[in-house]
């Protein structure tokens, strides 16, 4: 089951299903979606791969048995378990999903726990278990190589070569165009200039793409006073606005916060859910989304980003961007910030 909108739906109150040595893979919905199936539901020695969304999904008061499957690089989570569901999950090899590997979010209310184990979770860009409400039972699985700290990584390169000497220094400095050629100092930069200045175009459209933008203060509004908050700021957070940060030189680049998920539309029912791309700086001169062509960086934030602390269906990245410009951004894809605190 390959390239449809929904991979396998099983339910409403379906009574009886068994799922087995089947392979779903690039559905927009995600690979198999369980909702309102009390028992009798088995998902077992399947490869479930490559969705763009969880790779199974098992809501409303579902009860299911996820056995001896490879549930591999979803861009969403590997399994999750939501809306009072119960899942024996067993054996199962989850690993580089975008999200993490298994999420559980049942109400303290459901009728049996959850239980989790002998599963290979690794290498998952984030969480390898993570736990909300009613905690699983956990026995014997192996976790290694997930995201677990809220970091991200750097993203670049390891060579720390001047680009004139070629010798291995610290503290090197980037074109202030090009942001890739690296020099040691002002004398090899200007001895470099006749070379360079024939790919410094070229190397900056390799590590940028540029984008539409549209502002739409969403955060702005958010701290105003006697404004209704449309959400919360996690604890622990630097503030944010401009009397805490001077607005940012747009012929530069600066950091932002890039925040990507999915929302349910009219639209979404027969195309899939869209993805979603909010922005914003400290000073919050930018404030609002990324338009169009933008899915290279919501994949980019789902596989690098780190998992928002009060929402763990969104994922957040700091990434270098320049503008903007005739309502455009330019956003750097080659190297992202360290991870910021606000």
């Amino acid at each position: 089951m390959y390239g449809n909108v929904q991979g396998l739906l099983i339910g409403p109150r379906a009574k009886e299903c068994v799922v087995e040595d089947c392979e779903l893979y690039d559905n927009k919905w995600g690979g198999i979606y369980v909702t309102h199936c009390v028992s009798s539901i088995v998902i077992s020695g399947n490869r479930i791969c490559d969705n763009d969304e969880p790779g199974v999904t098992v809501n409303n008061a579902s009860s299911v048995s996820i056995l001896r499957n490879e549930i591999l690089s979803n861009s969403d989570w590997g399994v999750i378990i939501v809306g009072n569901s119960q899942a024996f999950v067993k054996k199962n090899k989850i690993e580089n999903n975008q999200s993490g590997g298994i999420a559980l979010k049942a109400a303290v209310s459901a009728v049996k726990k959850s239980v989790i184990e002998h599963n290979d979770i690794s290498f998952n860009s984030g969480p390898g278990i993570h736990e909300e409400g009613l905690f699983a039972e956990r026995r014997e699985n192996t976790l290694q190589g997930n995201k677990e700290e809220r970091n991200q990584s750097t993203a670049q390169s390891e060579a720390k070569l001047c680009y004139r000497c070629k010798q291995s220094k610290t503290n090197l400095q980037k074109c202030c165009k090009c942001y890739t050629a690296q020099y040691c100092g002002r004398p090899c930069q200007k001895n470099d200039w006749k070379s360079h200045k024939l790919v410094c175009d070229r190397l900056l459209s390799d590590a940028s793409i540029v984008l539409k933008y549209v502002k739409e203060p969403m955060m702005t509004d958010h701290l105003r006073p006697n404004k209704k908050k449309w959400q919360s700021r996690a604890p622990g957070l630097q503030p944010v606005g401009p009397q805490y940060c001077k607005p940012p030189n747009t012929r530069t680049r600066f950091i932002v916060k890039m925040s990507a998920g999915f929302q349910v539309t009219e639209e979404s029912v027969v195309n899939g859910p869209a993805y979603e791309i909010n922005l914003y700086d400290r000073s919050l001169t930018i404030d609002g989304k990324l338009l169009d062509d933008a899915k290279q960086i919501h994949e980019l934030v789902r596989k690098y980003g780190t998992m928002g602390q009060l929402n763990s269906d969104w994922k957040k990245l700091f990434m270098w961007v320049q503008g903007p410009e005739d309502g455009k951004l330019r956003v750097f894809i080659n190297e992202f910030p360290p991870y910021q605190l606000w």
